[in-house]
């Protein structure tokens, strides 16, 4: 694979966390947990009931389930739920700026742009093959759904562009700085 194991992400987003949180445990715990309910349980009852077991505490529990999108879920009301809870929006934006950070892709080739455009001629949302991509965070196949479902396909874009850019934009000047 071309994405760093998801340890190194679950790792990532909970130090992100921990450096904005004055050592609030529990989101930490919340950030170190919030894929393990995709990633690991194909019954996730069972694996809320497995944290709990563990001595995971209500509140952890509680924003781990909020932050696992269910199946057949619409990016959108899953971002509605996400904003009624304090960890899981703390976590949320973590975890979004590590998915988004370009450091984690090797590289875009031809072959796989191609591959990709393939699966649009023959009928696929676009969305399909950067969903299915290794290449891509999983935000920009869910953000370009949400482009399609709403016809909104050059704000979400944009907005993906933007991002890319200031982040760009940013490192380069705090390279530019500590080169002078």
């Amino acid at each position: 694979k071309r994405w760093q194991p998801k340890f190194e992400h679950s790792f990532a987003v909970a130090h992100a966390v921990a450096d904005a949180t004055d050592g609030d445990n529990d989101h930490v715990v919340v950030a170190y947990l919030h894929d393990v309910i995709e990633d690991c349980f194909k019954d996730a009852e069972a694996g809320y009931k497995a944290l709990e077991s563990i001595g995971m505490t209500v509140r952890v529990i509680q924003a781990v389930r909020i932050l696992t999108k269910t199946p057949g879920q619409l990016y959108e009301d899953y971002i509605e739920l996400v904003c009624t809870n304090r960890d899981a929006i703390r976590v949320k934006k973590a975890d979004i700026r590590h998915n988004l950070d370009p450091r984690r892709l090797k590289g875009i080739t031809e072959k796989d742009l191609k591959r990709i455009a393939r699966q649009v001629e023959k009928g696929f949302p676009t969305s399909i093959g950067f969903s299915e991509s290794e290449l891509f965070p999983p935000l920009i196949g869910q953000m370009i759904a949400v482009g399609e479902e709403t016809g909104k396909m050059d704000e979400v874009l944009s907005k993906i562009s933007s991002y890319f850019g200031s982040e760009s934009e940013t490192k380069v000047k705090g390279l530019t700085t500590a080169i002078e």
